[in-house]
């Protein structure tokens, strides 16, 4: 087992070394994450090597989860849903996606507004990843995705005088 981990997948290898060709990073990434949608991925230990090379790119090119066409394909495995009565059915999935489009944004001041988006559309609908807690450690950066979508949205109170209240109906 020490010799798995030791040594990550030949494709991940082959996306560091491709990071600055989003093509070559697409048609390299594409089929693993429709893999993980496949209705037999229903654990992660069904997933073969895949989350293994996910995280070790995540380690040496994060970057590479910032991609257009990357977050495309991550936020499709966001909404994932195999058809299980489960209400968090394909949770590992979810939270793997949350966790490489974290770890890819970073450093990143800006977030892509689809990131929004995908949290509004889960929020309104099943709820299969908004709920995440910080229990384990791929849960923990769940949490952090979620906690960064939140701070799209207003949280304080408004005050009387609020510009953005209008006049409060006098006049």
């Amino acid at each position: 087992m020490g010799d798995k981990a030791a040594s990550p997948p030949a494709w991940a290898e082959k996306v560091i070394g491709e990071k600055e060709n989003e093509a070559s990073v697409l048609a390299i990434l594409q089929p693993k994450l429709v893999m993980l949608t496949h209705k037999s991925a229903t654990r992660l230990e069904a997933c073969g090597d895949i989350p293994q090379g996910l995280h070790h790119i995540a380690a040496r090119a994060p970057d590479v989860f910032a991609m257009k066409g990357v977050i495309e394909l991550l936020l499709e495995l966001l909404r994932f849903s195999p058809g299980l009565n489960a209400p968090r059915d394909g949770l590992f999935q979810h939270h793997l996606a949350c966790t490489l489009l974290l770890l890819g944004h970073e450093n990143v001041d800006l977030w892509p507004i689809a990131f929004v988006h995908a949290y509004l559309q889960d929020a309104l609908d099943r709820r299969m990843w908004v709920d995440a807690q910080p229990s384990q450690s791929a849960m923990n950066e769940s949490h952090r995705f979620v906690a960064n979508m939140l701070t799209a949205f207003p949280t304080g109170t408004p005050q009387a005088g609020d510009s953005k209240l209008g006049n409060g109906g006098n006049g």
